[in-house]
């Protein structure tokens, strides 16, 4: 059967030619048993090479047009919701899963899916709750612990403040001391001293149009660390950000 020989193609690594496959079974088999789960097949093709935004828009146009069976809709959703969570879209994703028609498992994953996206926005509340409400399901009390706990020091870390980070960064160096950089830190005061000192030895000496220079350049650098002083305030925020998720253990893969 084409759709077999499409899951094939799909299994062996050759989305491509699956993708190819899948469509031409719905475009000549409209009326078949089989058309939902070819529509979720697709949808899994494009999430698995990380095509997320066409995963979500087959997906969502599928269950549009009423061509997905109603026992296949929770797991559609939670997919959906999945693939909005790896776009960056958090309510988007919260939006999109699967509620009371969903199965104990699937609405305990859903759940995990829900506190994760709530992670994402760092409203490490709510994000706890949804971890506790998820092990109220399940008894799972290692892995909400696990997940609590890593909400928790997360919300007692305080962010850096970009604005801080800019008024400190009026001393050389001290912005990115205070966003955890001390090695940038050290450069920033190193070269803005240097800079400054050149520009005072050429005017010491009578060379007023190399002073000028040093000075034009040592002026565009100071407002440079000032200015990097704050993206480092963000840059700082991120990485905290994006090593916390990954210390989320959920317990499945999305």
């Amino acid at each position: 059967m084409a759709l077999d020989f499409a899951r094939y193609l799909h299994g062996s690594g050759m989305h491509e030619e699956a993708l190819v496959e899948y469509l031409r079974f719905l475009r000549q088999y409209p009326d078949s048993k089989l058309v939902s789960s070819a529509h979720i097949s697709v949808m899994h093709l494009h999430y698995e090479v990380g095509d997320y935004l066409m995963a979500v828009r087959g997906a969502e146009q599928a269950m549009q047009a009423e061509q997905i069976s109603v026992e296949d809709i929770p797991e559609l959703k939670f997919w959906v919701s999945a693939a909005y969570a790896r776009l960056d879209n958090p309510e988007m994703a919260r939006q999109s899963l699967p509620r009371n028609e969903a199965g104990p498992e699937l609405a305990a994953r859903a759940k995990l899916l829900e506190g994760y996206t709530y992670a994402q926005q760092e409203d490490w509340t709510r994000a706890a709750v949804a971890f506790q409400e998820y092990g109220l399901v399940t008894h799972d009390e290692a892995r909400v612990n696990d997940l609590t706990d890593v909400s928790r020091q997360a919300l007692a870390r305080r962010r850096k403040s970009p604005g801080v980070a800019g008024v400190l960064g009026i001393v050389p160096g001290l912005g990115y001391l205070y966003s955890g950089y001390p090695e940038s830190a050290v450069s920033a005061l190193i070269i803005n001293s240097l800079l400054v000192s050149a520009s005072y030895q050429a005017f010491k000496d009578g060379n007023e149009p190399l002073g000028a220079l040093l000075g034009v350049i040592g002026i565009g650098w100071y407002a440079g660390s000032i200015y990097g002083s704050v993206s480092a305030a963000e840059r700082r925020n991120e990485k905290d950000l994006r090593d916390t998720l990954l210390e989320l253990k959920v317990g499945f893969r999305f």
